[in-house]
Order: structure tokens, then sequence, then C-alpha cells
């Protein structure tokens, strides 16, 4: 991985890769810091990250509290799916559910445990990601001054302080600072991404006329801060130092970097992905009627396989599943290449839940 930065910054989801995926990720995001004389976050990715984490973490504790015969020893998959009945529509850090799944899936899979248990494991890992956040290897960045802060507001917590209004708030109100004198490298970037393929486009397109004709830093701050997860990758980005590398997964950041003069670099957060020779069979067609299919494992990584069979296993999105590793991957066809010399094709599965 080419590495032009003089610092490596690390958002959100470098920092969720790091510090809760598997043993591969965490180690591969550590070896990427190591090449970088300073690595850094910032204030808005912990508060984004306490957010996402601490919420789901919370939502998943509150779902094994009601569960029935919690010291009763059972296999994860069978405790894991009476937790998701549970959890409610909505709650904080939901797009992290599958990934999660997968993750705690792989932790407890080896021997049967109990719902309280797995309470307890979360609520360890809680307190210790709490003292974790600013620290990779020997480096501790907030003693380094490299959790950066652009974003401090009074509006964050209310929506009816007048702070913002002085012009010479800048010292006190960073957010100030960094969006409304910077007013115009903040508005393109929202136009930026109200015009991009992403979750927050249709927010940020219904926003961006609000700050453009917003007369004071008051309105326009206020605007912001009532919607910090349409508006989080836009403040992110303009938080990283000038001549650094974010390290992120979001495609919002490739997008910013494409469209907008900022001398930031964007690397990719990758899932190790491990070269295997393994048989194996796919379940393929209806559930009332599945057919099996001999196929051989070439590539695996905690959430897709790379399959090459000799049989036709269905079109993009149709739903298969693999028989790896001693259990069921369920997913869908994510990537079909073309075929080989020897008529056989490889399928990219993407792997949703497992059984």
């Amino acid at each position: 991985m080419r590495c032009a930065g003089d610092g490596l910054f690390l958002e959100t989801s470098a920092q969720i890769a790091r510090l809760l995926e598997g043993k591969s990720s965490r180690e591969g995001v550590a070896s990427l810091c190591e090449r970088f004389n300073q690595v850094g976050t910032s204030a808005f990715v912990e508060a984004e990250f306490n957010a996402l984490i601490f919420g789901f973490m919370k939502a998943v504790v509150t779902a094994l509290a009601r569960l029935p015969n919690r010291d009763r020893e059972q296999a994860f998959s069978e405790i894991w799916n009476e937790v998701l009945d549970l959890l409610p529509a909505y709650y904080p850090g939901k797009s992290l559910t599958q990934r999660f799944s997968h993750a705690l899936a792989d932790r407890f899979r080896e021997t049967p445990v109990s719902p309280r248990y797995i309470e307890n494991t979360l609520q360890a890992q809680m307190r210790l990601l709490k003292g974790r956040f600013g620290v990779i290897g020997r480096r501790n960045m907030r003693s380094l001054g490299t959790v950066f802060d652009r974003t401090s507001c009074c509006l964050w917590q209310s929506s009816t302080s007048s702070r913002c209004e002085r012009e010479d708030v800048e010292g006190e109100c960073r957010l100030h600072g960094n969006c409304w004198r910077e007013r115009s490298a903040c508005e393109a970037a929202v136009q930026c991404l109200a015009q991009a393929p992403v979750e927050e486009k249709e927010i940020l397109s219904k926003r961006l006329p609000q700050l453009m004709s917003a007369t004071d830093p008051f309105e326009f701050l206020k605007i912001i801060t009532h919607h910090p997860n349409a508006f989080g990758d836009v403040l992110i980005f303009s938080e990283v130092p000038e001549r650094w590398s974010l390290l992120t997964k979001d495609y919002s950041f490739f997008r910013l970097h494409k469209e907008l003069d900022r001398p930031v670099e964007v690397l990719k957060v990758r899932l190790p992905r491990t070269r295997v020779q393994q048989h194996c069979q796919v379940r393929i067609g209806k559930e009332s009627s599945p057919m099996i299919v001999e196929g051989m494992i070439e590539n695996a990584s905690p959430r897709d396989l790379g399959v090459r069979t000799t049989q036709p296993l269905g079109r993009k999105n149709a739903p298969v599943a693999v028989h790896h590793d001693g259990r069921w991957c369920i997913g869908r066809i994510a990537r079909i290449e073309d075929p080989a010399a020897d008529g056989s094709r490889m399928y990219g599965i993407r792997v949703t839940r497992y059984e």
C-alpha cells in the first residue's frame, strides 16, 4: 500500500477495524500505523465511535438480560438468533449488526457459552475500549496531541445557546472556525456528498439550500449540529491535517478526495483474505428443494468467499449457502467472473450469517 502522507489519520471505520474486528484486521491496521511517523484521530471520530459501538453493545446487553435461562450453556448461534429477535427496530450502531455477528460468532464458536457469559464479556470489552481508543502500540495519541478537534461547539449540547453568534468565538467554538469561517469549503463538501450515491445524500441535499441561505453562524451551525450523522463525514474530512493519509472503509471519503482540492491521501481498510484450496459444498435453489453443488474455496475473508465451480450457481444476488470450516455460510452471490479455460467459474460470495 502506498503511503504518501506525513501521518495516518484513523477514521471511525478504521478505529472499529483495529479495536474490534478479527486478529488479522487488527494486526493489519497496526502494521500500517508503524509505517507512519505520526498516527492520529479526532474528537468527532471518538464521539461517533462511542455512539455506534457502545450503542450497539448496550442494545445487545439489554437483549441478553431478557433471555430466559441465562446461565444455560448452548451454541452461540442459538443465543444470537434470540438476541436478534429481541433487538428494537432502531438502536445506535444497528448498521454494525452484521459485522459484529461475524466477529462474535468467530469468538464464541469453539465451545458452548451462556447468555450471561456473553453479557459479561461485552461489559468488560466496553470498559477496555474506553481506554484503548487513543492508544495504538506504544503511542498515546492524546499525549502526543494527535487527537484533533475542529468540531467542538456548544450547539452539540444545546440548541438554544447563542455563543456561536459572536465573531470572536472561534477560540472556544472550533466548529465556528472550521465551518463558518471556512464556509465555502464546508458547503462544497456538503454539495459533493449531496450528489453522490451515499446514505447521507437525501438529508444533505435537503439541508444544503438551508446552509447556503443562512445569514449568521448560529443558524448555519445549528443545521449541522442537528444532523451529526449526515454531516459526520464532511466534518471528519475537514479535521484531517494537510499532507496526511486518511484510513477508512467509507466510500464518502474517496468521493470527497476526488472532488475537493485538499492535499490529503485516502487509503482503504482491507479485510485480510486468506488463500486456500478447500473442497466445499454449495447449496443453491429453493429451501424446499435445494440442490448441492461441489466446489473449491480458493480464498476467504471474514465476510467473503471466493468459490470456483464447474456448475452454475445462479445470477448475481442469488442466495447461496457454502459449507466451510464446519458450518454453513449463508449469503448471496456478489461477483461472477468470466469462465476459465477449463470451463469453471469463480463466484464471489458475500456472507451475511452463519448456521
